[in-house]
């Protein structure tokens, strides 16, 4: 249980890395 919560964890994290890699590459396009 603790270790798949711990995994739950790091794809969440995983995902919202992700998201902001993609917001800054599309600010990064829309501002040059």
């Amino acid at each position: 249980m603790f270790y798949r919560r711990i995994d739950d964890l790091r794809g969440i994290s995983g995902h919202i890395y992700q998201a902001l890699l993609i917001l800054e590459l599309s600010f990064l396009s829309y501002s040059a």
